[in-house]
């Protein structure tokens, strides 16, 4: 399985592997391809492109990752609970 996801991210275009994603993980990813096992990674970079696409998506930071609403019921089967609205 690590062995086709590493084939995956070497030959698929940033475009298709970051389908779904915010615009700005383009410039992370941008930054990844250049960096080396050596390189020292730009966390504030990172952190801020992060904060930005929160910023656009109006995500505050106290709000709970998406898998922390999960319902896991074992490693590989988890599910989003079903929100009832009330009236």
């Amino acid at each position: 399985m690590i062995f086709v996801l590493g084939l995956m991210k070497e030959f698929l275009s940033d475009d298709i592997l970051l389908e779904g994603c915010p615009k700005n993980f383009t410039n992370i990813l941008a930054c990844l391809r250049l960096w080396n096992y050596f390189t020292k990674p730009d966390y504030e970079f990172i952190r801020n492109v992060f904060k930005e696409c929160m910023v656009q998506r109006n995500i505050r930071e106290t709000e709970p990752y998406d898998w922390e609403n999960m319902v896991c019921f074992s490693v590989r089967f988890c599910i989003k609970p079903l929100l009832k609205e009330i009236n």
